[in-house]
């Protein structure tokens, strides 16, 4: 899949995913002799780094799953995703997981009673 939409895939490639520093290094500059096909998997790997660490970021802070590079394959598609709904549904998950950590009992405001 990285190879086909990105041109070129990690070779550390662990559990379906991708380091964002990777991405930024290995599409750092685009050619100035670009094909429109390596244009286009340049914009998909900035894609892909804005969806990993900047609208969609987890705990680990620099990876992003590959099944957001499936997000960006077709650009039409993509345009009529509702991403501001799915932005904030991501970061109420987060929010969640982040204070079930957080506590030790299992409700969200910690045990009230006695």
């Amino acid at each position: 899949m990285c190879l086909r939409l990105l041109g070129r895939a990690p070779t550390n490639l662990g559990d379906g995913v991708i380091r964002i520093s990777w991405l930024r290094e290995t599409f750092d500059q685009l050619p100035p002799s670009a094909s429109p096909d390596t244009t286009e998997q340049f914009a998909r790997a900035y894609a892909l780094s804005l969806l990993g660490g900047v609208l969609f970021p987890d705990r680990s802070g620099g990876s992003i799953h590959l099944q957001y590079l499936l997000l960006v394959e077709d650009w039409r598609r993509a345009g009529r995703f509702a991403w501001g709904a799915a932005v904030l549904s991501h970061m109420y998950r987060e929010m969640g997981r982040s204070t079930l950590h957080m506590t030790q009992s299992s409700s969200l405001g910690g045990d009230l009673g006695g």
